[in-house]
């Protein structure tokens, strides 16, 4: 496609294939003459692939009217040997958008433009969504007689016809079409309305009469010749032309048409690349397009769109007209199951085909408007449409497998897979979405070998391979927690269902991980990097502090604490901190292969770590000057540190009940860690057991949080001694219900007592539904039970102690904890404990590990008796004060804090 322009209406459409690989590139070429030695080149390139920024390479050349190379510098462009005068769009895009202005000396007879990859050694493939360069603006006149001429360079042979759709701009416009065509052949009324063309004083006779029709909506009406693109070009003559006065930018003050267009189109503002993208849904091929010049705020600018016919489209209406006018009407998943539906090596088929690839953009991005509005089975059908158009495209036919699987249309999917496996048997990717598609399906095993086949089979492990394995072994890993009980939960493990399965046989389900080749790689992983870091290993200078980063990821609550208390007081510590989600928010998915994947595999971790530090200097800075990192959580910050912190630094992590009960210690790399500090003795036997870290040389410890508990204790009020309570309740794993089983037993002997429930209440409309339906029994047992008075609803708050004072009783009913904190506050404030033996654990010890001497239930009846043996004035009197004090010996600050100094000290001298 070419087209001649005239000064300041540089005016090139391109038309980009669907994708771009090494070895192939895209160029266009269009003749101008320079505005005053300006050239102005702007779109919209939608690229997406995998890659670095700088892989995609827009060359431009220009060329002097002699038809000589100009080789003078150009303002806007950078340059090299090899490429020439050249830009890299994404390197300065912003959602897609590029500028790039270019100053030239002196007139230039061709602007040549050059898509290619270009960065040695990519392995991306980049798809083009669409890609157009808009014009420069031109008076209102001007731009109707630029665009006029673009449609007709000479005057059409009679008896040529034009019809005016609606009212011309002015005169000029009016004088511009005598020029072509004699007044006999115009159709023009300027009061008509747009939707009624009976109107016209002489009716089209003739469906194919009209060599131009020009159509000017007024602003309620833009879209009127897009919706009615068949009519039009029913209307049109063989070889006739179209020409669109189109609303370009609006006023920004939402008014009504642009608010339809904005809605049509899911754009920000309207633009010219959104009526581009339009224009792919008609019969029409752009030939030109002038924009008018104008103030936005004095309403909105106009485009004059010169359009031809696309010759493709009759035929296929012809053949498929069912189909055709589905997508004119822009009913794009409807024409995805029709397209599947159809018999695609018949000619219809193959006719309707020339006039569908093209749209093939337009179905890509509805299908990503689609998954953004969460409707991932119309987007996945839309892309089936897109490889059924393309069978023989390895990208299309990956992602319409990828999307159907993340749909759950697994009998669609692995259609696709058997035909694209005979059709194109070396295709990686294919072969990996088959081993994504076995996972899904519930043969996880099967998709493990298929991966760890193709990793054999290599010669070097691809990046699309490693982010397979990673997302196959992150599922994989919980479908091991599951234990074979059905559920989507992403951390089955904290569900009690799951729980009890799972503990019925813990070695047997964790056995199952662990013989799988890729865990196994993941223990030499494990024992390179421990015996790498010994080597690396220094001594800690003893003539100053040490100097400790404490790094977390967004969660410090338990933190605060031993962060006060090192800069309050003379501890031996030097502490600097470090906030890993800044990282995390930046990276997003892009480096999820790191945590999931064995490092072995495809990396090193010289070169991601200095990466990392790249992104964020403050995290080199500060490793550098530390001894010792304090990761607090288990979670994927403290995956990435074992793997990539540098061999010479000391790394201890600290794990809560929450992460020994999630997937990621199956990540870690327990070799790139010096010590583990759990918070619960029960909670080190549970992940000593499922992560085997008896094969690993870690210095390990079990302590509680850090809390200061020397003012909690308070004078009890005259109602604590019949008086429970929970601290934190809206949630099933806390089980409240229990607590009301409680309090009904003990009303029957004494209607005084009472239960208040502290923390944060339920949100009934965010619940999930098995949250919701534990909440629904929970108010349903309160009812039947007559507690509503009994039950008292308390506001969150942050001062324990003084809530706690009419209060003599604090209850944990909990299914699974770590230390449950608002039982050992509870206990400073000299509130008897009533600890129930939490099920999911008590196998591992607790709750008495944590709390020896303490007397647990696990029964309704048994906590009751509890209750009862304390609940008499002299009795309470007595267990209130022997509470206070048990809490301060065993969980105060002055009692945990030492502890920690010494095994920080043990970590960095081993």
């Amino acid at each position: 496609m070419k087209a001649s322009t005239q000064a300041g209406a540089v005016t090139f459409v391109l038309e980009p294939p669907v994708a771009i690989s090494r070895g192939s590139s895209w160029t266009y070429s269009c003749r101008c003459v320079p505005d005053h030695g300006t050239v102005v080149i702007t779109g919209c390139i939608d690229v997406k692939g995998h890659g670095e920024p700088n892989d995609v390479v827009l060359k431009v050349r220009l060329k002097l009217a002699s038809g000589e190379d100009f080789k003078g510098e150009v303002e806007g462009l950078n340059r090299s040997e090899t490429a020439g005068t050249y830009f890299y769009p994404l390197k300065f895009m912003q959602a897609g958008q590029f500028t790039r202005e270019l100053k030239v000396d002196g007139p230039i007879d061709t602007v040549e433009v050059e898509l290619v990859l270009w960065k040695t050694g990519t392995a991306a493939q980049y798809s083009l969504s669409r890609f157009g360069v808009e014009p420069a603006s031109l008076r209102d006149e001007s731009a109707f007689r630029w665009a006029t001429q673009h449609l007709f360079h000479s005057p059409p042979p009679a008896p040529a016809k034009a019809l005016v759709i609606g009212s011309l701009r002015s005169d000029s416009q009016a004088a511009t079409l005598a020029e072509l065509f004699p007044p006999a052949g115009r159709l023009w009324k300027k009061s008509s309305r747009i939707d009624r063309l009976e109107q016209f004083p002489s009716a089209p006779s003739d469906s194919s009469d009209y060599a131009l029709i020009t159509v000017v909506p007024d602003l309620d009406n833009w879209d009127w010749p897009l919706l009615q693109s068949g009519l039009l070009n029913d209307l049109l003559a063989t070889n006739g032309r179209l020409l669109v006065a189109a609303p370009l930018t609006g006023t920004g003050k939402n008014e009504a048409w642009e608010k339809r267009f904005i809605d049509r189109f899911h754009s920000h503002r309207p633009g010219f690349n959104d009526l581009l993208h339009g224009l792919a849904l008609t019969p029409f091929r752009l030939l030109a397009a002038a924009p008018m010049s104008g103030s936005v705020d004095k309403g909105p600018r106009y485009m004059w769109l010169a359009l031809g016919r696309n010759e493709a489209f009759p035929a296929a209406r012809r053949a498929m007209p069912e189909l055709t006018d589905i997508i004119l009407a822009g009913d794009w998943v409807r024409a995805a199951e029709t397209i599947e539906q159809a018999d695609r090596s018949s000619t219809e088929f193959l006719a309707a085909s020339a006039w569908l690839r093209p749209l093939i953009s337009n179905l890509a991005a509805n299908s990503l408007r689609l998954e953004q509005a969460g409707d991932r089975e119309a987007s996945a059908m839309l892309r089936l449409a897109m490889h059924r158009l393309e069978p023989d495209d390895e990208k299309y036919a990956y992602e319409a497998i990828a999307h159907l699987r993340v749909a759950e249309k697994f009998e669609l999917a692995r259609k696709i897979v058997t035909e694209c496996l005979q059709s194109m048997p070396d295709s990686l990717a294919v072969r990996l979405q088959d081993a994504l598609l076995c996972a899904a399906e519930g043969e996880p095993d099967r998709g493990i070998e298929m991966l760890w086949q193709e990793a054999q089979g290599l010669p070097a492990i691809t990046p699309s391979l490693r982010r397979t394995i990673a997302v196959v072994l992150r599922g994989y890993a919980q479908e091991c927690q599951r234990a074979g009980i059905p559920t989507s939960h992403p951390q089955p493990l904290l569900l009690p269902e799951v729980a009890n399965a799972y503990n019925s046989d813990p070695e047997r389900f964790a056995a199952r991980w662990h013989a799988t080749p890729f865990a196994q790689k993941l223990e030499e992983d494990a024992q390179s990097r421990r015996a790498a870091r010994k080597a690396a290993a220094s001594a800690i200078p003893a003539d100053r502090p040490l100097r400790m980063l404490v790094l977390t990821s967004d969660n410090w609550q338990f933190l605060v604490n031993l962060l006060d208390r090192v800069d309050t007081h003379d501890t031996g510590f030097e502490v600097r901190t470090f906030d890993f989600a800044f990282l995390e928010q930046h990276w997003s998915k892009e480096h999820l292969h790191e945590l999931f994947a064995p490092v072995s595999m495809g990396l090193t971790q010289e070169k991601v770590w200095n990466r990392a530090i790249a992104d964020d200097t403050t995290l080199g800075e500060l490793v550098d000057w530390c001894d010792v990192v304090l990761c607090e959580w288990a979670g994927t910050h403290a995956i990435w540190m074992s793997r990539f912190l540098p061999e010479d630094k000391r790394l201890v992590v600290r794990l809560h009940s929450f992460e020994a009960f999630s997937q990621w210690p199956f990540f870690i790399d327990f070799g790139g860690i010096d010590g583990m500090i759990f918070v619960a003795d029960h909670i080190r036997r549970f992940t000593d057991l499922q992560y085997r870290l008896g094969g690993h040389d870690l210095a390990t410890t079990v302590l509680p949080n850090f809390i200061p508990l020397e003012n909690f204790a308070r004078p009890k009020g005259p109602q604590a001694s019949r008086t429970l309570a929970m601290v934190g309740y809206a949630n099933l794993n806390k089980h409240p219900l229990m607590a009301a089983e409680i309090l009904a037993a003990l009303r029957k002997d004494d209607p005084q007592w009472k239960l208040r429930l502290y923390g944060h209440p339920w949100s009934p409309e965010t619940l999930n539904e098995t949250e919701r339906a534990y909440y629904d029994r929970f108010w349903a047992f309160v009812r039947e039970a007559k507690l509503e008075t009994a039950i008292e609803v308390m506001p969150y708050t942050t001062d324990v102690a003084t809530a706690l004072q009419d209060v003599g009783f604090i209850v944990s009913c909990s299914w699974r904890e770590g230390t449950h904190e608002a039982v050992l506050e509870g206990m400073a404030t000299g509130c008897v404990p009533v600890l129930r033996r939490w099920p999911m654990v008590k196998q591992y010890g607790a709750p008495e590990s944590g709390y020896p001497g303490i007397p647990c239930f696990d029964t309704v009846e048994e906590a009751v008796a509890i209750v009862k043996a304390s609940a008499e004035p002299e009795t309470f009197a007595k267990a209130s004060e022997k509470a206070a004090a048990y809490a301060m010996a065993q969980f105060d600050i002055e009692a945990v804090f030492p502890k920690f100094q010494d095994f920080m000290r043990q970590v960095v001298s081993r």
